[in-house]
């Protein structure tokens, strides 16, 4: 069976999804890098008093989307991308709500931190609506379920992050960031929408996580974050893309992409169905309106 699309509904077709934030790839002050879109940033004034915000030990560092600096103070950094860049893991992850809705079988859910009540400088760029941060902070995700069977070790085909408690892969480095909150009048809470399903938040709660360290009735936040690192070996399976099991893959890319011209795209499926196509540059970032380097 084949099919061929008109480049121009191709290009058009590219612009419906859902974007969300994964946490940026590089350390906490540079841009996204190709590939990515638009880099964003939370800045979180937890606690002056005995303040113990921190990356606990156990881990494999600091992740490097996130800072924290000499008051104990947390900025995490953001990058903007298409939902339909994801790939499927056979775990659950965590990313960041920047649509109204999430991707189709994610889950939406908000955390509240209750910060520094006293000259709060809590801070944010002006595009990481719909999470609000002023004297508090209302930060929106997006749980994605695992999905069984995947074979891919990290929902990123680059470098990035994702908030995962997830610790078997070679290539993935693991590591929980500690937000110490207000310690007087903590109203720290989760905001869960139409998620009602017990087991689906024990599962959100293993990633962003309410705890007590203190063992006063204070609550604070652990973040479990997953990431890629450059030093670290990257298998076939992470860096492989996702392809349906009735398109015919069998024949090299570069073979199928001779005589390729601006005007249409085709190939060929085994039977009925649905095909996703990324088109990518030289350097293997993918194409999408607006986007420089194609």
């Amino acid at each position: 069976m084949k099919k061929i699309i008109s480049s121009v509904l191709l290009a058009a077709s590219l612009n419906f999804a859902v974007e969300v934030g994964v946490l940026a790839p590089f350390n906490a002050y540079n841009p996204c890098p190709s590939g990515y879109i638009i880099d964003m940033f939370i800045y979180l004034d937890t606690e002056d008093t005995r303040n113990n915000t921190r990356i606990l030990p156990g881990g494999d560092g600091n992740p490097p989307a996130i800072a924290i600096n000499n008051k104990k103070n947390l900025r995490m950094h953001f990058c903007r991308v298409d939902s339909r860049d994801l790939r499927p893991v056979p775990y659950d992850y965590v990313v960041f709500r920047l649509d109204e809705e999430c991707p189709s079988g994610a889950i939406k859910f908000r955390r509240h931190h209750d910060t520094e009540d006293k000259n709060n400088e809590n801070g944010c760029s002006a595009n990481i609506a719909p999470s609000v941060v002023n004297k508090n902070a209302d930060l929106e995700f997006c749980f994605v379920p695992a999905t069984p069977g995947a074979t891919a070790d990290f929902p990123l085909s680059g470098r990035g992050g994702v908030f995962a408690n997830f610790k078997n892969a070679t290539t993935i480095a693991n590591s929980t960031l500690h937000v110490d909150d207000e310690d007087n009048d903590n109203e720290d809470s989760y905001e869960w929408y139409e998620t009602n399903d017990y087991d689906i938040r024990t599962r959100i709660k293993r990633i962003v996580e309410e705890v007590d360290e203190k063992n006063n009735g204070h609550k604070d936040t652990r973040y479990h974050v997953s990431w890629r690192m450059a030093s670290l070996a990257k298998s076939a399976a992470a860096e492989a893309p996702v392809v349906a099991g009735n398109v015919a893959a069998d024949k090299p890319v570069a073979a199928e992409l001779k005589g390729f011209d601006h005007s249409s795209v085709s190939f060929e499926l085994k039977s009925a169905g649905n095909a996703k196509i990324t088109i990518a540059n030289l350097n293997g970032a993918e194409w999408r309106r607006g986007r420089e380097g194609f």
